[in-house]
């Protein structure tokens, strides 16, 4: 996986070497979804945020007549991820 999109993304935040990027993005592992898969399941708290680096993903919910109501897409190039619901779990923040 080419970390070069996501060194510039972190630069536009915060200043970091190449070097403490590289400790950084060894971190990370890979997932490839295929269409109709699910990131992240309601109910169940998620472990994990997320970069997009190619493709893109919706969120969405269920009205009560069962049809899906999408709240959010997440492009190419962007943050995936309920921190919010990682933190008040108590789970730690993994990458």
């Amino acid at each position: 996986m080419n970390g070069d999109i996501l060194y510039t993304q972190i630069c536009a935040y915060v200043q970091i070497s190449r070097d403490e990027f590289e400790l950084f993005f060894n971190l990370f592992k890979p997932v490839y979804l295929k269409k109709g898969e699910f990131h992240y399941i309601a109910g169940k708290v998620p472990k994990y945020w997320s970069f997009t680096l190619k493709g893109c993903l919706r969120e969405y919910w269920l009205d009560s007549q069962g049809d899906e109501k999408i709240s959010r897409f997440y492009e190419e190039n962007t943050w995936v991820g309920q921190v919010e619901s990682m933190i008040n779990s108590g789970h730690r923040l993994y990458v």
